[in-house]
């Protein structure tokens, strides 16, 4: 992964619990780098050892963990690096969800050897959506879950979202969510 999830890692422990942690987050990990390359990308091994010693840290699950960062970097991180571009995916939530590949694709040319999530969006009803979620990484769909659960304070809506299925795949994990506007009618089961 790239040096940028580790700064908005950072970012997020340091803001919420002091530099002091951040740095025997480090140590606990024995990375001996207190500043990543944004652009520069790390072996993924890196990026999970600094996820779980955060977690531990934190006194938090590795799944909480992961949920709260995704919520962190949707709401905080990425709206400050990438506000203008955040604004281009979608005005509304599910409209953002059908344009993250696009999102993704854009971003690409800025990462060498960029292996971007692919997500599939299911038109259950015009309040409800199912988004697919297929990555060749493993471990990652709570990092999902919370950017998805930023959706309703990124576009101040009221929306509930439901993880229906979760499994590894021989190249990754493929997770399905549901996402219903608040007030709406369940879709199809």
């Amino acid at each position: 992964m790239y040096g940028l999830i580790h700064n908005a890692l950072r970012s997020m422990v340091v803001q919420e619990h002091g530099e002091p942690l951040w740095q025997l987050i480090l140590e606990s990990t024995e990375i001996e780098v207190d500043v990543f390359l944004s652009m520069r990308q790390y072996d993924d091994t890196t990026t999970l050892s600094l996820i779980a010693a955060s977690a531990q840290a934190t006194n938090m699950e590795v799944d909480a963990f992961l949920e709260s960062f995704g919520f962190y970097w949707l709401t905080v991180f990425a709206p400050t690096d990438y506000g203008a571009l955040l604004k281009l995916t979608g005005d509304d939530p599910f409209a953002f969800l059908r344009n993250l590949n696009v999102l993704h694709e854009r971003i690409s040319t800025s990462f060498l050897e960029f292996r971007p999530p692919v997500f599939s969006v299911i038109q259950v009803s015009d309040e409800c959506i199912e988004l697919q979620y297929n990555s060749t990484r493993k471990g990652l769909t709570s990092f999902v879950e919370g950017i998805l659960r930023g959706l309703p304070t990124m576009f101040n809506v009221t929306m509930v979202v439901e993880l229906m299925e979760r499994a590894a795949v021989q190249q990754g994990e493929q997770s399905l969510f549901r996402i219903t506007k608040a007030g709406a009618q369940r879709g199809r089961s």
